[in-house]
């Protein structure tokens, strides 16, 4: 008996997002404006842009900033612009150092993830 194999690509929600064209972009922020915080923004800067660009399937879109950002979303422009640049579609995903970091209180960061997810923009906590 003949059988055909039929071969079913694979779409891209199927990949790792290592394997993924994406621009992707990072979140960064400290919590006060201390020297020894100074050092870690930069360091966060730095880390995320090489990450990023080491992939070859990824375009680098920006690491968003905040320093000494505070509670309410007014004290975070990065977090903002971010915000902004995923709305008008320049990023499919988002890298963040923790969730903590990322949204300042439980409720914005459960609802900026699910504002995230229905633009269709991941967010990976490394």
């Amino acid at each position: 008996m003949f059988h055909q194999v039929i071969e079913i690509p694979q779409t891209q929600e199927d990949r790792p997002i290592w394997d993924q064209q994406l621009r992707a972009a990072a979140h960064c922020c400290t919590s006060t404006n201390q020297e020894e915080q100074n050092s870690s923004l930069e360091n966060q800067i730095a880390y995320y842009t090489a990450f990023i660009q080491s992939n070859p399937m990824w375009r680098f879109v920006a690491v968003y900033a905040d320093q000494a950002s505070g509670l309410h979303t007014k004290n975070r422009p990065g977090y903002r612009k971010l915000l902004k640049d995923c709305r008008r579609g320049k990023i499919d995903l988002i890298l963040v150092k923790s969730l903590s970091r990322f949204g300042r209180d439980a409720r914005e960061t459960i609802s900026s993830i699910k504002k995230l997810k229905q633009m269709n923009v991941g967010i990976y906590i490394s």
